[in-house]
């Protein structure tokens, strides 16, 4: 109805739809309110996450330490700083508080006491107490067993937890040379893509119901950028094709160059990571709206579930892709923008730093003007023609006391008192947070009976 999952509950029908249209009613017409003011101490910290409800910090010259400030409202202030300390060395990290986990990420830069190169590897830890997590069959997933390339040619590493599985793209340029998915409970592997010259793997999303979507692009084809849907399988390394989404064709030349990125699914401080970490009794947003970057100037947004409709997902062995041509299916799918700025997802809602973006696909019996219809066009850009989208969208003004300002972030998570916006101050030279004012997004009746 709004974009949101049911998550376990003993509620009854009727306090659960209670809660869904006060859900609606605060994404509708949204009230902030001051919550919290958190001091961040990251004067050492020379790298900064989100994580959800969570921000980590690395400090220089000690790699197997890593800080975590927990932005829930609910924590008590004595606990809402921690400092963890791993037996491992470590280069990369990411959080899933909701299960947990925390995934290290051991490139081998270093020599080991022995003056060996160890084998890089993903190490699957508890939040909690930092041992290895009780869930997962291995303590460690051993890259170089899955043709990890050499390090030293390594430019970037990203990782994405969506439920049960965990996807791991690695760049050796601004291409992707190889995106590999496991069952991390059971230390499966589920998928091994690999670029060759032809055919460029560009980002990677995967879903939490096991499937993944991939940005490709054959290099010598204008009209062969778009997007792979596969069906992952727990019997079997290799996953179906199940899907071919083309996208709008590109001007030639623009193809050795481009940037494509999907959002949100990966640790960067500026953006969303997957889904928000649920608590037992509410309902928690879906991930439901994918947005991708395309060259640091584009964005495309549209729901998940035009990727993986029933005519998709009917046959998940299917021998032979379905194939759907742009003009068959983007236009009133999609709606691209040209924007430099990079924004969060929060189930339906696409949240800017002054206003939100809310793509929901069922009304809510209110007609107000707000809704937006007319198309948008794109023209003279990296694309060989001008693209027309036309996805409805309600603009919803987020009235914060003052605009986003330029050594300020902007991040989103939800807790058991409902969807946070945070707006964390940074240093003024580097995007590293020093402090962080919580708003807690209320309907404007609550508000205003608050105030009675």
């Amino acid at each position: 109805m709004a974009g949101y999952s049911d998550g376990l509950t003993s509620a009854s029908v009727t306090d659960r739809l209670k809660c869904v249209r006060r859900q609606r009613a605060i994404w509708r017409r949204p009230v902030l309110r001051q919550a919290k003011f958190i001091p961040v101490p990251s004067q050492a910290w020379f790298e900064a996450k989100s994580h959800k409800d969570v921000i980590s910090g690395r400090v220089p010259g000690d790699p197997h330490r890593l800080d975590v400030v927990y932005l829930s409202t609910s924590v008590d202030d004595k606990d809402r700083l921690k400092e963890l300390h791993f037996d491992v060395w470590f280069d990369a990290v990411y959080i899933d508080p909701g299960q947990d986990l925390i995934v290290l990420v051991s490139l081998a830069l270093a020599l080991d006491s022995a003056g060996l190169r160890p084998s890089p590897r993903l190490h699957l830890r508890s939040l909690r107490d930092q041992r290895p997590h009780s869930r997962a069959k291995e303590t460690f997933i051993d890259l170089a067993s899955y043709g990890f390339p050499a390090v030293a040619y390594v430019r970037r590493v990203k990782i994405q937890v969506s439920g049960e599985y965990l996807a791991v793209t690695i760049n050796k340029s601004l291409a992707v040379e190889a995106i590999l998915v496991w069952h991390w409970p059971s230390g499966s592997i589920l998928a091994a893509l690999r670029s060759t010259h032809e055919a460029t793997y560009l980002t990677a999303y995967c879903t939490s119901d096991g499937h993944l979507l991939v940005n490709r692009l054959y290099r010598y084809a204008r009209t062969s950028f778009g997007i792979n849907v596969y069906a992952l399988h727990m019997d079997e390394e290799v996953p179906s094709l199940l899907a071919i989404f083309d996208l709008p064709a590109l001007v030639w030349d623009s193809s050795q160059l481009l940037i494509s990125n999907f959002l949100p699914g990966y640790g960067k401080f500026t953006q969303l990571n997957g889904g928000i970490a649920a608590g037992a009794t509410h309902i928690v947003p879906a991930q439901v709206l994918v947005q991708l970057r395309v060259d640091l100037q584009y964005t495309l947004f549209t729901p998940l579930s035009a990727f993986l409709s029933p005519a998709v997902l009917e046959d998940q062995r299917r021998p032979t892709p379905l194939r759907f041509a742009w003009n068959a299916w983007g236009p009133r799918s999609c709606r691209i923008f040209d924007e430099a700025i990079e924004v969060m997802v929060c189930g339906y809602k696409a949240i800017y730093p002054n206003y939100i973006l809310d793509f929901c696909p069922i009304p809510d019996g209110v007609e107000d003007g707000s809704i937006t219809r007319t198309p948008t066009t794109i023209r003279s850009t990296i694309f060989a023609e001008p693209v027309e989208t036309s996805l409805p969208f309600r603009k919803v003004r987020l009235p914060f006391p003052s605009s986003l300002a330029e050594d300020q972030l902007q991040l989103v998570f939800e807790d058991l008192d409902g969807p946070k916006i945070v707006r964390a101050t940074c240093d003024e030279f580097i995007l590293i947070p020093t402090s962080v004012d919580v708003y807690a997004m209320l309907p404007g009746d609550v508000e205003t009976e608050t105030r009675e």
